[in-house]
């Protein structure tokens, strides 16, 4: 394929005010992706904010899919979100960094780094994209994480900790499994996590083809991290506290603690 058939970024007329968007087209599973690039004015864009770690950028893990129908690499982690969402017919704009910054231009790239920050906290939604943990799940993330009920209990932590009980006095250790599994991801450990996840309006998490609240999955890793849950008991001493504290940061702490818990 010669180079001229890739596609290339053209530069943003005003990159001080500018980004892109990607829009995931329709397509059946048999089809490539496909998507459409455009830009756009940062202020007044309703977009969606995708969050998600990179993975291998090496020549043999890269996947191709087409780009204002021009051939684009992405890599595999990124690749199989976009089927994903593709199967749910989404067809937001999205802020996707891989595909929305040219990386091969340093000064679009440094600029829009500085900017990374306000474009997260100016999305409609940051969707947290964590892979496909189904082949070590032994549970339904979507059952699990589904805090609807009791609803007499209008708190989501007590709701969280209601089901953790409810699964305890069963014998069941599935939802811990399945925690451990999310806690370890390296998502996690990713330094942009900071301002692409704590400074979102709204969050949604996907694992695999489950989408679950980032409300009710805060709630439920924050809970699961309790002490008292574990076999045995275990004392946690590690905290995440920034200066804006709210669910996003209480679900790091639950984070950290279970990384604490796993190593001990």
């Amino acid at each position: 394929m010669s180079s001229s058939a890739i596609f290339t970024h053209l530069p943003l007329d005003r990159p001080q005010e500018q980004i892109r968007l990607v829009e995931i087209l329709p397509g059946s599973s048999r089809e490539p992706i496909r998507c459409k690039l455009r830009d756009a004015l940062s202020n007044g864009a309703v977009y969606v904010a995708l969050s998600y770690q990179w993975g291998s950028s090496a020549d043999v893990d890269l996947k191709q899919i087409e780009l204002n129908f021009k051939p684009f690499r992405v890599t595999s982690n990124l690749y199989a979100f976009l089927l994903v969402a593709r199967s749910k017919r989404e067809t937001t704009s999205l802020w996707i960094d891989a595909i929305c910054i040219d990386q091969s231009n340093i000064a679009e790239r440094n600029e829009l780094v500085k900017r990374m920050s306000h474009i997260y906290s100016t999305a409609r939604e940051v969707w947290v994209w964590l892979g496909d943990l189904s082949p070590v799940s032994p549970i339904s993330v979507s059952k699990m994480f589904d805090l609807s009920q009791p609803a007499a209990m209008p708190d989501l932590s007590e709701r969280a900790r209601f089901k953790i009980q409810k699964w305890r006095n069963e014998g069941s250790q599935a939802w811990l499994q399945t925690v451990q599994s999310i806690c370890s991801l390296g998502y996690w450990d990713r330094l942009w996590i900071v301002q692409e996840f704590l400074k979102a309006n709204l969050v949604l998490v996907w694992v695999g083809n489950d989408i679950v609240q980032g409300t009710e999955f805060s709630a439920f890793i924050v809970e699961s991290a309790n002490p008292r849950y574990l076999y045995p008991p275990r004392p946690v001493f590690v905290s995440f506290e920034p200066q804006d504290s709210h669910d996003q940061c209480d679900l790091l702490n639950g984070i950290i603690d279970w990384e604490m818990i796993t190593v001990s």
